[in-house]
Order: structure tokens, then sequence, then C-alpha cells
């Protein structure tokens, strides 16, 4: 299974699309998955005191850039840290923010997500890439393929 994403929309192609469609129309994406699929760019922060992180103190005050594309790879937390994994258990992803930065339009967010990729597993027919991998952007902020072209067998009803 291989993530891509394009203009902020997830799109899901590869060999797992029978494991997708194993259950149907009942409940494929899980609720769960929507929040490894959604990763923003550089929400920041600053350190409330002084902390050391692996051997660097970063000082009271000093700005922090979160990178959600590295959330959720610790492989001391995960296996397979770097494949996504829309089944993972015990999942406290960072996609949607927490506390009181929590996203306010995550439940809607995750119900858009939930129908788009329901829809297309149960309708496109042999989905497959143009170009594998796609040409992905050389850029920290906008990460992800610069376009991703997809070639269908056909749609059904």
């Amino acid at each position: 299974m291989r993530e891509f994403r394009a203009n902020g929309r997830i799109v899901i192609v590869g060999a797992s699309l029978a494991g997708l469609r194993r259950t149907g129309d009942s409940g494929w994406p899980p609720p769960s998955w929507t929040g490894p699929a959604s990763r923003c760019a550089w929400p920041t922060r600053s350190a409330a005191e002084d902390i050391d992180i692996a051997g660097t103190t970063i000082p009271k005050g000093a700005p922090i850039f979160l990178a959600y594309g590295s959330a959720n790879r610790d492989p001391e937390r995960f296996t397979d840290p770097d494949e996504l994994d829309l089944e993972r258990r015990d999942n406290q992803h960072l996609g949607f923010g927490q506390g009181i930065h929590f996203c306010f339009g995550a439940p809607l967010a995750r119900l858009e997500v939930q129908n788009a990729v329901g829809e297309f597993v149960r309708r496109v027919e042999n989905p497959r890439l143009v170009e594998d991998p796609p040409p992905y952007r050389r850029n920290q902020i906008f990460r992800g393929p610069r376009h991703v072209l997809v070639d269908i067998d056909g749609i059904r009803n």
C-alpha cells in the first residue's frame, strides 16, 4: 500500500485494494485511519522550559517546529514506522493536533476521507500508478508528489 498526497487530498493505490475491499461498505477505512494519513506542515510552538532531546538542549522560549510528516515514525514505538498501516493499533497520532490545538474540523475531515476512500475502493477497477514512484516535490513544507497519475480499467456503478 502506498500513500500519495496531492493538493491536501489522499489517493491510495497499490496491491492492497483487495484488503481494503474485504469488509465491503462496512466501515473501511476505519475512522482511526484518517489521522495518520492527514499530516499538515509546520505548526509552531515554543519551549516552555529548557529541555534536552537526544543530547541537544532546546532553551526556554526557543521556537519549535513540528513536522507532522515525521510523526509516528519512532521505531521504539511502532513496528515498521515508515509504512502506512491502516490498521495500526494504539495510534496516538498528531494529524489533527492535540488539546486546545485539536482541529475543530477533524470529525468532518474524517467523514470526508471515509466516504471518498470507501467510494474509490468500491467503484474503481484495477487502479495503478502511471509513474511508480511519482515525481516528488523537494520541499520541506509542501511535501508529496507533484502529481499522481493513475490508470484504471473502469468504474463500477
